[in-house]
């Protein structure tokens, strides 16, 4: 059973970053990526506490079919740019 502390509060906006991780183990670090070079896409919710990691995913269609299944809304991402709309 659920109290009002459990409820989830929707986020202001979300935003979808590629990854490409260097090197294994100890030594393993990540940059972010464009579409191109990333190994993995994360879902990351925004809202006045900061930001928030939701999932991450092999592709990014997965990543954008979540926040559509959120949001009820098509993830646009502009690629010129590399902003969402």
């Amino acid at each position: 059973m659920s109290t009002n502390d459990e409820i989830l509060t929707p986020f202001d906006g979300y935003k979808i970053y590629g990854f490409h991780q260097f090197e294994s183990g100890p030594d393993a670090y990540l940059e972010s990526a464009g579409d191109d070079d990333a190994q993995y896409w994360s879902l990351y919710g925004i809202s006045a506490n900061g930001i928030a990691w939701i999932a991450d995913f092999c592709c990014r269609e997965d990543a954008e079919r979540l926040y559509a299944r959120i949001t009820g809304r098509r993830y646009h991402h502009n690629t010129t740019t590399n902003q969402e709309n």
